[in-house]
């Protein structure tokens, strides 16, 4: 059931509902796609769907605004399905289980999907509201953004007609972005051998609380890597009988959790002491938040191990292993070049390790890859480099951020800042593929995205709403 069926449908909060309805995890967008298309059926608007699964939607010129500027509005309709520990969900087939409480509004044990479902929700309620006055309008809704920006790489680029684009995954209202990193996804399957489990006690060791959180926007608040930190203490009690270690969701978060299965003959009150104690020196060491613990406990007894070389060589490499912010912009005042340690998988004979590399120039973040892949080469795996995709350059006189700017200052009494981000944006791409489109990125804000504690202020949303429908019909005007 939509959260928000009683709604007018004019209102963007009505078609944030609908989407939260129908389940959207990146790759999982068709369903989606094709209920935005059958919309724009509905209310009699052109639509169509490339290769990729992108779609757009075009809405003519009202009478009298012929000559305004052609503008896209952007988003995209993938989300990050990461759900709390223990919470059993299933994003495939599962709509959204949403809870409003005192105007925040966020899912039941789950990430929301704020990003970006906010923003193609505004796109919707404009495109299908007849009172709003208008320039040529189309809504661009892309797919896969979260894994490496698959729609907007592949987009046909005759749908990127138009003289504008305003991308809504910003999350910021009174600053608009002007420019972002490229990226790139680093992976490595690495064969497993496995051998007879030694004498002792078989115990998971699971590494709760850590924040987590977007690897662009955040990676230079150190919140701690899940990954990095179980295999440091995994390091100092010279564990050799390892059995599985897994973590991480997604290329682009911060791991905020870790699994490892061991086999040992230390007691679980001494697995408790010393986990206990390494939580308390490592926490001086990032920003710890005051739920960052370990749990030990009992595990289904195994038969076999990985080999005790390659686990001594793993843990060594996955507890030093360079995530971090390498290099700062200090004239943008934003992260330049990073990396993130973003998940591990094991199977019974394969494992398979994902980082991901953003740097605002590409070759300095070819290096940093490059230096990544070195530092896992011992391991004896399969790398391989994938979802690469270009940067935005910064450009502060565009005609958008002018037009923008002054209408903010209209109605907020102050021109707003501008901004590059440290962060894969689809804009990138965008501007390789119609080098003339003049692009800005803003948005309904959100909170905590890539996060179980993801959550959106209600009126705030309102507001940007409110906001866009000013910027589109003051354009027009002008």
């Amino acid at each position: 059931m939509n959260f928000f069926e009683n709604r007018p449908t004019k209102d963007a909060l009505y078609y944030f509902g609908l989407i939260c309805s129908i389940p959207h995890p990146s790759g999982h967008e068709q369903k989606l796609a094709e209920k935005i298309i059958s919309l724009a059926n509905e209310h009699g608007l052109p639509a169509r769907m490339d290769n990729a699964g992108n779609v757009r939607i075009d809405r003519p010129a009202a009478p009298g605004y012929e000559n305004a500027p052609s503008i896209i509005l952007q988003g995209h309709i993938d989300m990050v399905p990461k759900a709390a520990a223990g919470k059993e969900f299933d994003f495939e087939t599962q709509p959204l289980e949403l809870i409003e409480e005192n105007g925040i509004l966020r899912a039941n044990g789950t990430t929301l999907g704020a990003d970006d479902g906010a923003g193609a929700a505004c796109i919707l309620a404009l495109l299908f509201d007849p009172e709003v006055k208008t320039g040529a309008l189309a809504g661009l809704f892309t797919v896969q953004e979260e894994t490496g920006l698959v729609g907007a790489n592949n987009l046909d680029p005759e749908m990127l007609a138009g003289d504008w684009l305003l991308n809504l995954d910003a999350g910021t209202f009174h600053e608009f972005c002007i420019g972002c990193a490229g990226g790139a996804r680093l992976s490595f399957e690495i064969p497993l051998n496995r051998t007879a489990a030694p004498a002792g006690t078989c115990y998971t060791v699971k590494l709760r609380g850590l924040k987590g959180g977007h690897s662009g926007t955040t990676i230079h608040e150190k919140r701690g890597n899940a990954l990095i930190l179980l295999a440091q203490f995994l390091q100092k009690m010279s564990v050799h009988a390892l059995c599985s270690f897994n973590g991480g969701s997604a290329d682009n978060a911060i791991p905020a959790e870790a699994d490892a299965v061991i086999v040992t003959e230390k007691t679980p009150e001494e697995l408790r002491n010393a986990a206990e104690q390494f939580r308390e020196e490592s926490a001086v060491t990032f920003n710890a938040p005051e739920e960052y613990h370990f749990e030990i406990v009992p595990a289904e007894s195994s038969e076999k191990i990985l080999d005790p070389v390659f686990t001594e060589t793993f843990l060594r490499l996955a507890a030093t292993v360079p995530n971090e912010v390498f290099d700062s912009d200090e004239e943008l005042g934003i992260v330049k070049t990073s990396s993130n340690f973003a998940s591990i998988h094991t199977a019974e004979n394969l494992m398979v390790i994902h980082t991901s590399q953003r740097s605002l120039e590409d070759k300095q973040r070819q290096e940093i890859t490059a230096g990544i892949k070195a530092h896992f080469a011992p391991l004896n795996g399969t790398a391989t480099v994938t979802g690469e995709y270009p940067g935005w350059p910064a450009n502060a006189e565009t005609e958008p951020i002018k037009a923008v700017s002054e209408i903010h200052k209209q109605v907020y009494g102050n021109l707003p800042g501008v901004y590059a981000i440290h962060a894969g944006l689809e804009t990138g791409a965008f501007a390789k593929k119609n080098p003339t489109l003049q692009i800005i990125s803003f948005g309904p804000p959100e909170e905590d995205i890539h996060t179980e504690r993801e959550w959106m202020d209600l009126a705030k949303f309102e507001e940007f709403n409110n906001f866009l429908r000013v910027i589109i019909e003051e354009t027009a005007k002008q």
